[in-house]
């Protein structure tokens, strides 16, 4: 059911995901799409307008794209929150989304550096959604000259994957004026 989600979906607002998905070509009927050494492809980077529930924009690249290489070819709209792996994290462009007050959600890479600023309280209902850490942080480090310019919130969940296995995983995001078990 997705009662769940549309009573999310009013208390965030417009929400917009975005994932790419590579496509096998035979190399020999579409040499252009070299992707490996015998085998082609290509990979479509969809925006997912998730309270429309349907795609506002596909982009089409050769499967060698990296994902946070379409960014800049995407028109970003601060009323929404966008979602996406983290294929797609690049600081510099959190800074500039930061900037522009536009929001977004991820999950860090494990081998995100990170600062931890100050640690937020949490509430009952923060606790029953399993969040074990809301944080205000800095991604990057100073010592790579990678540090982020603007502080990022951390919401580490623990959760359970699909095989049934306990999983603790960080967002990170932009969004300070939402509670933590959103």
């Amino acid at each position: 059911s997705n009662v769940g989600l549309k009573k999310a979906l009013k208390e965030i607002g417009s929400v917009k995901l975005l994932d790419s998905s590579t496509v096998s070509l035979c190399l020999s009927s579409f040499p252009w799409a070299r992707f490996r050494k015998t085998k082609g492809g290509i990979k479509l980077h969809t925006l997912y307008d998730l309270n429309a529930e349907a795609p506002e924009n596909v982009i089409v690249t050769e499967a060698l794209t990296h994902d946070k290489e379409v960014f800049d070819n995407l028109s970003w709209n601060p009323s929404c929150t966008y979602v996406f792996d983290r294929a797609y994290i690049e600081y510099q462009k959190f800074d500039e989304f930061i900037e522009e007050d536009i929001y977004f959600v991820t999950r860090a890479k494990a081998d995100t550096k990170m600062e931890i600023i100050r640690s937020q309280p949490l509430s009952d209902k923060d606790k029953e959604a399993n969040i074990l850490k809301d944080a205000d942080v800095y991604l990057g480090s100073k010592v790579s000259d990678t540090r982020m310019k603007n502080e990022m919130r951390l919401v580490r969940v623990k959760t359970t994957d699909r095989n049934g296995k306990e999983r603790i995983i960080d967002i990170l995001t932009n969004r300070f004026d939402l509670p933590a078990y959103v």
